[in-house]
This record gives C-alpha cells, structure tokens and sequence, in this order.
C-alpha cells in the first residue's frame, strides 16, 4: 500500500463525523432484546368481503360477517 493510501485511510478512520467504517450501529450490550406480542383477534365484528385473484384461473375470497348482519338474516354461524 502506497504511503498516501496509508494516510488517507488513517484519516477516514478517525474522522467519526462521516459515515465510516468505524460508526457501528451494531449495540455492544449482549442483553437480549424481547420480541413485543401483539394478539390477534379472531374477529372483528365489521361486514366484509375481499377477493383477490392469484391468476387468471384462481382467485382467494375472504369474508367476515358480523354478529348483527347473521342475526338480522337468521344466518347460523358456521363452526369448524
């Protein structure tokens, strides 16, 4: 390595205002970090109806009805 390469690379490592290899963002503290849980209702009480095409031959159709809209219908809820 050539003695000017030497000195500019000295220079980029201690100069700490600039994005630098020496600038980790990488934390030293080796406590672990808790993932945060998040519960997922299983409904949730709004009238809806989403299809989604895959390809031209197969669609994905979703829906959730609600307690009132099954009641005012006299729907029976499906249970799996």
């Amino acid at each position: 390595m050539s003695n000017n390469s030497e000195e500019t690379l000295k220079q980029s490592l201690q100069n700490t205002d600039s994005f630098s290899s020496n600038v980790h963002a990488v934390a030293t503290d080796s406590t672990p970090i808790a993932a945060p849980q998040y519960s997922i209702p299983d409904r949730y009480g709004k009238d809806r109806i989403t299809l989604m095409p895959i390809n031209p031959d197969t669609y994905f159709l979703y829906y959730e009805l609600s307690d009132a809209l099954m009641h005012t219908h006299s729907i029976t809820p499906f249970q799996s």
